[in-house]
């Protein structure tokens, strides 16, 4: 009884889609205020959360946590932490980041990525 009840499980797991989309980005162009920087961004999208590590202006950045919603083409994903808000779009197989601080009413940092795939729910 409790190895039909352990295939049973078994299967029906085979048969919860599980969507998880990695990808890793490379700026193209980028600004910290008015200062250029670069950064590189490893993205994994599962169900509607986007998790983003890599790093910035060649240190690594604190891994970030986003709730995302689905466009035609990509994700639109945003969290605050603090006085910052960072948001992160994609279309395709470009990234978007952004990185505003309500404290002064000012987008601290913008980034475009290229990525090698497309970012995807």
């Amino acid at each position: 009884m409790k190895s039909a009840i352990r295939y049973t499980v078994a299967g029906l797991l085979l048969l919860v889609p599980s969507v998880a989309s990695a990808v890793e980005c490379r700026s193209v162009e980028g600004r910290w205020g008015n200062v250029r920087v670069s950064a590189v961004r490893q993205v994994e999208v599962i169900g509607r959360t986007i998790f983003v590590t890599g790093t910035f202006a060649g240190k690594v950045s604190a891994p970030r946590t986003l709730s995302c919603v689905p466009g035609d083409n990509g994700v639109s994903c945003e969290a605050r932490f603090g006085p910052l808000v960072v948001l992160i779009m994609s279309e395709g197989t470009r990234l978007f980041e952004s990185v505003v601080d309500l404290s002064i009413a000012r987008e601290q940092v913008n980034l475009t990525y290229q990525c090698d795939g497309k970012i995807r729910m």
